[in-house]
This record gives C-alpha cells, structure tokens and sequence, in this order.
C-alpha cells in the first residue's frame, strides 16, 4: 500500500514539473516572439521614417549625410 501510494507521488510530482516546464518553455517562446514582433515594429518604423524625411528633405544619401557630418 505504501508503495503504491509513493508510486502515485512520484507520477504526480512527474507531471507537474512536466507541466512546469512546458509553462515556462511556452512563456520563453512568447517573449521571443514579443521580442521580434518588436524589433520588426521599431525596423518598419526607423524605415517609415527615413522615407517621410526623404520626402521632406530631399534623398535618402542626404540623410546619410547630415548623420556623419553630425
């Protein structure tokens, strides 16, 4: 008896660490994710806005430009 219900322990404590573990694995692959949607939004941006200036101001090699000479 005692060591069926050592036996049911163990197989409980199994699967919450297996449980855990796709928790955290599952958390780490959001926030990777979060991380590229995020890089991708600030790369989109940083274009969209070296477009507008160029529309504004002239060509994209006058932002070169004026960012060396700064």
């Amino acid at each position: 008896m005692v060591s069926l219900i050592f036996k049911e322990v163990r197989e409980l404590h199994r699967s919450a660490l297996v449980s855990l573990i796709f928790r955290e694995v599952r958390e780490l692959h959001r926030s990777a994710l979060v991380s590229l949607i995020f890089r991708e939004v600030r790369e989109l941006h940083r274009s969209a806005l070296v477009s507008l200036f160029s529309e504004k101001c002239g060509n994209s090699t006058t932002i070169r430009d004026s960012s060396v000479n700064a």
